[in-house]
């Protein structure tokens, strides 16, 4: 999944959540982010449907704080 973003939110976002990516111990799934110009880039591999759905919404959700955070400082 790719979001078009400004590059300074990118990467913020990117340092924000990564912490999180690399301290879960999750067996049904593995997620990478990437940044690329201005995309944040989320990869999400899951042993099934349920457990992609789980780690979509988990995700989408850290980077929806982030953006409402970021909005509200501009």
């Amino acid at each position: 999944m790719e979001l078009k973003l400004n590059k300074d939110f990118a990467r913020i976002i990117k340092r924000a959540i990564l912490p999180e990516i690399d301290s879960k111990e999750i067996k049904r799934s593995k997620t990478f982010l990437f940044t690329n110009k201005s995309c944040l880039i989320l990869r999400i591999i899951a042993e099934d449907i349920s457990s992609l759905r789980a780690a979509i919404n988990t995700y989408l959700r850290l980077i929806n704080m982030c953006l409402l955070l970021l909005h509200s400082k501009e």
